[in-house]
């Protein structure tokens, strides 16, 4: 599995002919490595037709579903955050709901990623009326959901908006990084908050 960190997939991509031609089935974790190998070098099409033959692969195995081969958060979430990075959020949508009806319940890497496609396109209401729905059910919200939110907050101008979730960055105990602390003060400044300023220098 190193060598498509690496961004070489041919060897791993040979090892699973190979286990197919021995009649074994490479598994959903095989099948997620080949994947993230094959975005990463931005061969798309590669990619996506292997994870059409895993989904076809888990409809026919022996005839019956094969719970190793059936696509997991980790592959839909690779082809989420693919498709929000080049603002295809229809497909994004679309694919995050083909995962939620397949049984999968989102994890906070996958509600992130749609969190950033809604903002990268324009939508930061949904995206913080997501924010707002996946604390609901219970998932915790990490330091790249409240990044991307503060992030487009303060690209559109609204700084309110980037100070309340400051606030619910600080009540959780989120620790700030550079960017996103200097993100902060610099819509601080110029909003003209020097109390709020205050706060954030010294939760920092």
């Amino acid at each position: 599995m190193d060598s498509c960190r690496s961004g070489d997939t041919s060897s791993v991509l040979k090892s699973a002919d190979k286990m197919k031609q021995r009649g074994m089935s490479p598994d959903v974790i095989t099948y997620n490595t080949l994947i993230n190998g094959f975005v990463q070098e931005g061969d798309f099409y590669r990619a996506n037709e292997l994870f059409e033959e895993m989904s076809r692969d888990f409809a026919i195995d022996d005839g019956k579903p094969s719970s190793s081969l059936q696509a997991n958060v980790i592959t839909y979430t690779t082809f989420i955050n693919l498709y929000c990075k080049y603002r295809r959020l229809d497909e994004a949508l679309a694919l995050d709901k083909e995962m939620v009806n397949s049984g999968l319940l989102p994890d906070v890497v996958s509600c992130g990623s749609v969190m950033y496609g809604l903002c990268n396109c324009g939508r930061l209401d949904e995206a913080i009326m997501l924010l707002k729905e996946i604390d609901d059910v219970g998932i915790e919200p990490n330091k790249f959901v409240y990044s991307t939110l503060v992030h487009f907050s303060l690209k559109s101008g609204r700084y309110l908006e980037a100070l309340t979730l400051m606030s619910q960055i600080v009540g959780r105990g989120i620790i700030f990084d550079v960017v996103m602390y200097n993100s902060l003060v610099d819509g601080l400044f110029k909003l003209g908050s020097s109390m709020m300023l205050t706060t954030l220098t010294r939760s920092c």
